[in-house]
């Protein structure tokens, strides 16, 4: 984590200064402690996730889970068998702008540990979060996921948009959700994997607070995509951004170079 927030206060934060809010699943140690907010002279906070928040849910077939990692692994699929991994980004997904800590926040700056922030020019001032034309959500680069980890997403997805159709925003980007273009190799079921890498995201809490997100979460959550296959919190809020949020409130970090793919 160190380097990552090295690059962030040497780049841009120690003239703002935003406190820092670290999260995991069980207590930090005193060296993560000590460590992390010597890089900074903001405010550190160590927040643990609540047990039934990061709990694999009860509805899970264990041994379908197993089953279905040991597919995964055979197809190639990274991080088929890290429970922990899957229990992230549902998580990640959904569950993480309900946490206390965050309660009152409403925007917030994804880092990731082993994420380089290489430069960070004036892009940031770009960003309008006031008025009309406010932006929702800010990425600086977009990859794809191997159709194999999330073969059942978008099927899902097409479920829960023939129950709500209304939930479609006006200026939605299904061209871009289903571009057959540029990753033919991907359009098994028309959506081709392409997401918003959640590795450096800047974004307005208040799209994953909305109904509509939540509906569209708790349609995902109980076929278990989370567990029996790899589903990200990348792709499964990349595709809510293109189906209920305006495409022109979507806004790529330009100035901003990073290198995201350490992990």
């Amino acid at each position: 984590m160190v380097p990552a927030m090295r690059d962030l206060e040497r780049t841009s934060n120690h003239k703002c200064n935003y406190p820092w809010t670290f999260f995991n699943h069980a207590e930090f140690s005193q060296e993560f402690r000590e460590r992390t907010q010597a890089e900074t002279k903001a405010e550190c906070r160590y927040e643990v996730i609540s047990k039934d928040h990061w709990a694999i849910p009860s509805w899970t077939n264990n041994d379908l889970m197993a089953e279905s990692a040991k597919l995964l692994e055979e197809k190639k699929v990274h991080y088929s068998r890290l429970k922990s991994y899957h229990q992230m980004c549902r998580w990640n997904s959904e569950r993480f702008h309900d946490h206390p800590a965050l309660k009152d926040i409403r925007r917030y700056w994804r880092v990731e540990p082993k994420v380089e922030y290489l430069l960070l020019r004036c892009g940031l001032r770009r960003v309008q979060v006031h008025g009309p034309q406010q932006q929702t959500y800010g990425f600086v680069i977009k990859i794809c996921d191997p159709p194999e980890s999330i073969e059942t997403l978008w099927p899902h997805t097409l479920e829960f948009l023939a129950e709500n159709p209304d939930y479609l925003h006006p200026k939605y980007a299904m061209a871009w959700l289903t571009d057959s273009k540029n990753r033919p190799d991907h359009q098994k079921s028309r959506y081709w994997t392409c997401h918003f890498r959640s590795n450096f995201e800047i974004a307005d809490m208040n799209l994953w607070r909305s109904k509509k997100y939540r509906d569209y979460f708790d349609h995902l959550d109980r076929p278990g995509g989370f567990f029996y296959e790899r589903w990200g919190d990348a792709p499964v809020r990349s595709i809510a951004l293109g189906l209920i949020e305006d495409k022109n409130r979507i806004h790529w970090f330009r100035d901003i170079v990073t290198n995201t793919y350490h992990t």
